[in-house]
């Protein structure tokens, strides 16, 4: 099978974006070489079939493009190598195609530099309706706002236009509009990273951009707003008005930038939620829930159509916290299809047991689970914790005993798993173990009680806490 960046480029396009492509090789403008067009086409009618994998060879491609010549593994690899670097071409050329406000600055760009200057007003014109017609309000039309403004001052130069009427002032606004926005994005990254490794840099400028936005509204630019309210949930996430001003600005703004960038948004808001119920404060599971809902409604979730078998399996665990069953059993079953084909049945499978699980259908979770494979190493923990539960759940002493032993072999030699999850588990069958099988009398299960509350890291907490609570 040929693996190589052509074929992985294109199977990273959907069916129109192929399309595209093969209009792109067609086009003599860019491409002369016959032989170029008929190896895409092969490509993409193979690369179209479910089972193309054994069919996609060097010999096979060979013979369809050139069925006369002998087969030469060395220009076999410069015809790939030929087209990958028209395929980039194309890919820059569809950018372009995509964001025509770019198109728009680059053509006035041409403009002036061939100083076409009776030309050069009509072409600042439909530049301008173009910014209105954009739908976004994002860092590239600021971006490109300021390049626009650069070029209209360079034809007013060459017009010798230059008065108090001219356009620095729109010029500086749009860069200071890009460069404010752009750095707070960087720096809410920044200060994410922080929260998982160590990282310890001066960001430029970033006190005196602070100040300013503390002094000045940029009420009138939702982008600001978005990224400032967005790092404060990151740097004073105690003040919940932050996370409430968040929200209502998503509601009110998210239109305004491309589905990539409502990911990232929401995906803040999130992990905010997240944060605040892994500190405690459970009422932030029901915000987090009301957040999945939005997504999923507004489609933000979805990549391409998919949805992540990450976000799938969180929806559901949030969704199941809350009790809400039916929901998440319809959930469950109406994104199935919207998984990634290669996951697809093990994260239906698994969020199924999970499902059962918390409706206490226990025989369905034990059966469900024998469906799930283990390559994955996340789904192998889950599972074997799961599984502990359902047997704890039905009283299954010596069932609990042996998966107790083998997970815990398991855990200390699968060098997949990380320390982190290692040390989550651990505890997790510590406090398990000690509840079901040591437990007598209140004191102990006080001291199990309080040895769980002063465990920081230890997986399925509030089941554990549920546990104790029910056996007072």
């Amino acid at each position: 099978m040929i693996n190589n960046k052509f074929i992985q480029l294109i199977l990273s396009l959907s069916s129109f974006e192929k399309k595209q492509l093969l209009l792109f090789f067609q086009s003599p403008f860019y491409n002369k070489k016959n032989e170029y067009i008929a190896c895409l086409e092969f490509f993409l009618d193979m690369t179209s079939q479910s089972q193309y994998s054994t069919d996609l060879t060097k010999q096979k491609t060979w013979a369809y493009v050139f069925p006369k010549k002998p087969f030469s593994d060395l220009k076999f690899r410069r015809l790939l190598s030929d087209m990958y670097k028209l395929a980039e071409e194309f890919m820059k050329a569809y950018h372009f195609k995509q964001h025509i406000i770019k198109g728009q600055s680059a053509l006035l760009h041409e403009y002036n530099e061939r100083s076409l200057n009776k030309l050069t007003p009509q072409v600042i014109s439909n530049t301008k309706k173009e910014y209105e017609r954009y739908a976004h309000r994002d860092s590239l039309f600021y971006q490109e706002q300021y390049y626009t403004e650069v070029e209209i001052n360079k034809h007013l130069q060459q017009e010798s236009q230059r008065s108090g009427n001219n356009n620095l002032k729109q010029a500086t606004r749009a860069l200071d509009t890009f460069f404010i926005l752009n750095k707070l994005k960087l720096y809410c990254e920044y200060i994410n990273y922080q929260k998982v490794i160590s990282l310890k840099y001066d960001i430029f400028l970033i006190d005196e951009i602070l100040l300013h936005l503390k002094q000045v509204s940029h009420s009138h630019i939702p982008a600001i707003e978005i990224y400032y309210n967005i790092l404060l949930t990151l740097t004073d996430p105690d003040d919940r008005k932050h996370f409430d001003l968040l929200k209502k600005l998503l509601v009110a703004h998210i239109n305004l930038f491309e589905l990539s960038e409502q990911r990232i948004m929401y995906g803040y808001a999130q992990n905010y939620c997240i944060r605040m119920v892994n500190k405690g404060d459970v009422i932030f599971l029901k915000e987090l829930f009301d957040i999945f809902k939005e997504v999923l409604d507004k489609k933000v979730i979805l990549n391409k159509g998919t949805i992540s078998p990450w976000d799938y399996k969180n929806i559901t665990s949030t969704g199941l916290r809350l009790q809400e069953y039916d929901w998440v059993s319809s959930f469950i079953a109406d994104y199935k299809a919207k998984l990634p084909e290669l996951f697809r049945q093990n994260a239906y499978t698994y969020n199924w047991a999970r499902y059962n699980f918390y409706v206490k259908n226990y025989d369905e979770v034990m059966k469900q689970l024998q469906n799930v494979t283990y390559e994955d190493v996340f789904y192998n923990l889950d599972s074997k914790a799961m599984l502990l539960k359902t047997y704890y759940e039905l009283g299954e002493s010596e069932a609990l005993s042996s998966l107790l032993s083998s997970f815990k072999i398991f855990l200390h030699r699968n060098k997949l798993v990380s320390e982190h999850h290692r040390t989550n588990y651990v505890n997790f069958m510590i406090i398990l173990k000690r509840l079901y099988f040591k437990t007598r009398g209140k004191a102990q299960l006080n001291r199990i009680k309080d040895e769980l509350k002063n465990t920081h890291h230890i997986a399925d907490a509030n089941w554990l806490m549920e546990k104790i609570k029910e056996k007072f």
